[in-house]
């Protein structure tokens, strides 16, 4: 079994260059819009609710289900991310 070692703060330092870093994506004059995007603060989850769940169990279940049968409660969305694409 190989052993497994820990660089030092050094070691890292020197070899840290020899790395490509990832480039910047800016977005047109909107640097980082994607990460204002993400960080913003989250709604309550929310709640997945089987209609006829009794004849949804076992293998004939699975064959009988159908999108109907689901239904999605308190779902709060901030709207679209809007951003431009290059094509």
């Amino acid at each position: 079994m190989a052993r497994r070692e820990e660089l030092t703060d050094e070691q890292c330092s020197l070899i840290e260059p020899l790395f490509d870093k990832p480039p910047v994506i800016t977005t047109r004059g909107r640097p980082r819009r994607a990460e204002r995007e993400v960080n913003r603060e989250s709604f309550a989850l929310p709640k997945l609710e089987f209609k006829d769940a009794e004849n949804l169990k076992g293998f004939e279940g699975l064959l009988n289900f159908k999108y109907e049968n689901l239904n999605l409660q308190n779902y709060q969305s901030w709207g679209k991310i809007a951003a431009p694409v290059a094509v």
